[in-house]
């Protein structure tokens, strides 16, 4: 067996192996004519309906390929090994690998259809010169081996520019630098797919599929099912087999194998951050132009063609100068959508390759840009709050209703006589009254029309009063009493309530109620109580004679007494204005002498004490012969308006005998008798 590569496959499941073959001769390679198609279940896994001009051969070379040998391949001019998993290709013999390599040296043409595999088919029997020339009837410039991977390719399998899965099979193809890629975008693709390499050729796709030079067709689905959502139900691979049996001729001849890429290759591509925006919105486009031929290219000049719906204040031309084989250079640019519609930027470079050859390249962006529509403030529903501390309230603003028709985040800004805020719900401080607060939000573009909340801070709260402590007092004049009192009162929003009361100068006998009234500025206002008693427990005073009163001789005969005479002078009051000496009575009168005593010389009498009224005695003036003479007691008293009494008396003697030193001892009342009014 021929030295060739190693090769490493990566994992798929293909479900089907199909042997689809060319029954011409090799001589008809390039020629007008067309080939008629053999194809084992093209739609068996699609479920695809069968092309029209292909002819179902299920009999033909199902898996395993046991009837596989030189004898079979030389009916044929194409061998394409399709949904190679299916094939079981590791369980081939070495005679059936090298008869597909002895047909090939013949002249046969050798199709690998998706290479990857679970059970990692060996690749290393297919001989290395397969990639670089055909030493059989196409030449030395055609590439007999053609390798078509269908799934899940990426520019991370391999290095740019070939896009082809390293670890596959496809090593060998690109080893030379000639792998052709085939790109699909049409709705229509099955008809008119664009066949684009590095050489700019363009052509149908069956081109390819005769002549591969390492063709790679890669499409963004996998092929089994790359007709859904596209016009017709074919799959891929019908589409393939259609295009390989029309008709093909000279002008599909010679495309190089292995052949140099020409000298001097620019290559734009322009990506931009959004493809969809809202007019007033920004984009920014990331452009890159590199070089890949094989020789420098000078005097390279970028330039990107704004349209009319964008527009920019970054430069748009850049020199970029000279690009070496593989270099690149990148600009970006940021642009404002000032216009809706289709905005198709272009990015176009151009330069002079080593043989003075004009050189250039072109990439287009396209940006669908939507009229911007203001965003719609939403300030909430007006608000009454109840005033928290002395400056106002704490209000809770809301934003939350207002929005963007186009979906924009939006910013938000309130604003107040004497004050501002940021966000979709700030907490601010609002003083008493009723403040209009203005919120306007912001698309990144256009501010909104402005909402208005109206906040109304009020104070019903009333403020907390503490009246002092009942007091009891004594009555200091007839007017009554002076008592200072004080309230004191507290309030949340009003540092300094008044306080009112209906309080006294001066508090009269009794109990007075004081009603205390604290009231803030918005008019709350909160009242308590306290109550004055004024008592009166000083009894009136009377004023006392000093002289004694003396009744002589004893002639037995009554004497009549009156108070006045007695010993009382005035009676005064502090609180009872009204008491006076009218108002002092007798409560009794007493005798320290019996009322008679037989034998004892006291005129042997009785009822010696008359009491005739309140203020009035009759005394008899009388004494016994032996004793120490005679004490008559009046007691008397006298009470205010208040109940207080004062009690007093006065002493009236009768001698025992007549000289300067008449006097008279008082033997108490109990030594004689006491008479009660």
């Amino acid at each position: 067996m021929p030295d060739i590569l190693p090769a490493t496959v990566i994992s798929t499941m293909m479900l089907l192996a199909l042997l689809a073959v060319f029954t011409a001769s090799a001589s008809a390679y390039c020629n007008n004519g067309s080939a008629d198609v053999l194809v084992t279940n093209p739609g068996g896994t699609g479920g695809g309906a069968y092309p029209e001009t292909v002819t179902p051969q299920s009999e033909v070379w199902l898996t395993p390929y046991t009837g596989l040998n030189r004898a079979t391949l030389d009916n044929y001019d194409t061998f394409v090994m399709w949904r190679v998993c299916e094939t079981h290709l590791n369980t081939w013999t070495d005679q059936q690998k090298q008869d597909i390599v002895d047909w090939v040296y013949a002249g046969g043409k050798l199709i690998i259809w998706d290479t990857e595999c679970t059970d990692n088919p060996d690749y290393t029997w297919l001989p290395y010169s397969f990639v670089t020339s055909n030493p059989g009837a196409m030449g030395s410039h055609k590439c007999p081996l053609t390798v078509v991977e269908e799934n899940n390719l990426s520019s991370s399998d391999s290095t740019s520019p070939y896009y082809i899965d390293t670890t596959t099979i496809c090593t060998h193809t690109d080893a030379v630098g000639d792998a052709n890629i085939l790109t699909t975008y049409s709705s229509s693709w099955c008809q008119d797919m664009e066949a684009i390499n590095y050489y700019d050729v363009t052509g149908p796709v069956h081109v390819y599929a005769h002549y591969g030079s390492g063709l790679m067709i890669y499409c963004g689905l996998d092929a089994d099912y790359m007709g859904l959502g596209y016009t017709g139900s074919a799959e891929l691979e019908q589409v393939l087999l259609n295009e390989l049996a029309q008709p093909w001729g000279d002008e599909a001849c010679g495309l190089p194998c292995g052949a140099p890429i020409p000298p001097g290759v620019l290559k734009v591509d322009k990506i931009g951050d959004k493809t969809t925006m809202n007019v007033g919105e920004t984009v920014t486009f990331t452009i890159t132009v590199k070089n890949n031929g094989t020789s420098p290219i000078t005097g390279i000049t970028l330039q990107d063609i704004l349209p009319p719906e964008l527009s920019t204040t970054d430069p748009t031309t850049w020199p970029i100068g000279t690009l070496n084989p593989g270099a690149a250079a990148t600009r970006t640019l940021t642009a404002t959508a000032v216009a809706s519609g289709s905005a198709q930027n272009v990015a176009k470079a151009m330069g002079t390759d080593a043989s003075g050859n004009s050189v250039g390249s072109d990439d287009t962006f396209t940006v669908t840009i939507a009229a911007n529509q203001p965003p719609v403030a939403d300030a909430g529903p007006d608000q009454t709050i109840e005033q928290s501390y002395y400056q106002g309230a704490d209000v809770p603003l809301d934003g939350s209703g207002s929005y963007d028709l186009d979906g924009d985040p939006i910013t938000y800004s309130w604003t107040w006589v004497g004050g501002s805020a940021i966000g979709v719900g700030p907490t601010v401080s609002l003083p008493l009254g009723t403040t209009t607060v203005t919120l306007v939000v912001n698309d990144g573009t256009v501010d909104s029309s402005p909402d208005t909340v109206v906040i109304t801070v009020q104070d019903t709260t009333p403020p907390v009063i503490t009246c002092p402590a009942d007091v009891m007092v004594e009555q200091e004049t007839a007017d009554g009493t002076v008592v200072q009192l004080t309230a004191t009162a507290t309030d949340i929003c009003d540092a300094n309530p008044t306080i009112t009361s209906d309080e006294l100068a001066i508090y009269p006998l009794g109990t007075t109620v004081i009603t205390f009234t604290a009231t803030d500025d918005s008019g709350n206002s909160a009242t308590c109580t306290t109550t004055v008693t004024v008592i009166d427990t000083t009894p009136p005073e009377m004023t006392l004679s000093g002289e004694q009163m003396v009744l002589w001789p004893p002639n037995h005969k009554y004497r009549t007494i009156e108070i006045a005479e007695c010993c009382v002078i005035s009676v005064t009051d502090i609180c009872d204005a009204g008491v006076d000496i009218d108002d002092v009575v007798i409560t009794s009168v007493s005798s320290d002498e019996p009322e008679n005593v037989q034998g004892e010389g006291d005129g042997n009498t009785v009822d010696d004490i008359v009491i005739v009224d309140s203020q009035t005695v009759e005394l008899r003036a009388e004494r016994q012969g032996d004793g120490n003479g005679r004490v008559y007691t009046v007691n008397f008293e006298v009470t205010d308006d208040s109940g207080n009494t004062e009690t007093g008396l006065c002493t009236v003697w009768v001698p025992h005998d007549q000289d300067s030193g008449a006097t008279a001892i008082d033997d108490g009342a109990s030594a004689g008798y006491t008479v009660y009014s």
